[in-house]
């Protein structure tokens, strides 16, 4: 069931898929083996009946994957009329591109001159119970991902607020004395965005909406990479660069491009 249930909610193309399931296979058959399991892979997979779509891309629309100027307008004037810490979480994210994971385990220690230093995630898993654990991780999620952030000045300034608000914990977001969870942050974005009357959206678009930003600006796309913790320009603009112009913003810069 969880392989099943794993390649059907996976967008993969012929070529991801076919590599996935040598890897399957493999690692069962090694487990097989060495008498872990008596599973035949080999067996389960052809039985196995893939919906069509699994092997097709998903075309995710532009709308639902960042957050326009004006959207991001309305979320920034419900924080400042509420302030808090978790909503000035959400505040530096959109400023930062910080995934929720790191975003829950920062610590003030990682604030370093103009920068912030990634160098921790969240991580969750259940327990023999099934219930979830939540740990932080002393990495971030991969090698490319400790990296150092430039912050403007916005940025630091929403810092300043955090501090304000929490002082002395041992993370930037604490409440009761226990560090905000990645979930808590998932939660209230999605509650914000209906506060405001805007299409619900995840953390993850805010950080797609920050990439999004960075390229529309036109900076370097070395320094692009580097603050999304990417290992190549590739991977942000076929994953992470959608446009975030309203129609009406769009229409207006076709007219000024194209003049005769």
């Amino acid at each position: 069931m969880f392989i099943r249930g794993t390649i059907k909610n996976m967008e993969l193309s012929n070529k991801s898929y076919s590599g996935l399931r040598l890897l399957i296979i493999g690692i069962f058959k090694y487990a097989k083996k060495r008498k872990f399991t008596e599973i035949s892979i080999t067996q389960f997979l052809g039985d196995l009946e893939l919906p069509k779509k699994c092997f097709s891309k998903r075309n995710v629309k532009d709308e639902e994957s960042v957050f326009t100027d004006v959207e991001v307008e309305k979320i920034f004037n419900y924080i400042n009329e509420n302030k808090s810490l978790i909503n000035f979480g959400i505040l530096l994210a959109f400023q930062t591109g910080v995934r929720v994971g790191e975003l829950c385990t920062l610590k003030f220690s990682d604030i370093r001159d103009n920068k912030l230093c990634i160098r921790r995630t969240e991580v969750h898993y259940r327990d023999s119970e099934g219930g979830y654990i939540y740990e932080v991780r002393e990495s971030p999620k991969t090698e490319a991902s400790n990296r150092d952030i430039i912050l403007n000045s916005e940025a630091q300034k929403t810092l300043k607020q955090i501090r304000r608000i929490n002082p002395f914990g041992e993370y930037m977001f604490m409440k009761n004395g226990e560090r905000i969870k990645e979930k808590a942050f998932s939660v209230k974005i999605v509650k914000i965005c209906r506060y405001v009357g805007i299409k619900e959206r995840s953390m993850h678009k805010v950080r797609k909406t920050y990439a999004t930003k960075l390229i529309n600006a036109g900076v370097d796309e070395s320094l692009v990479i580097r603050q999304m913790g990417h290992t190549s320009i590739d991977c942000t603009k076929n994953y992470y660069y959608f446009n975030n112009k309203t129609d009406e913003e769009a229409t207006r810069q076709i007219e000024m491009a194209i003049s005769y």
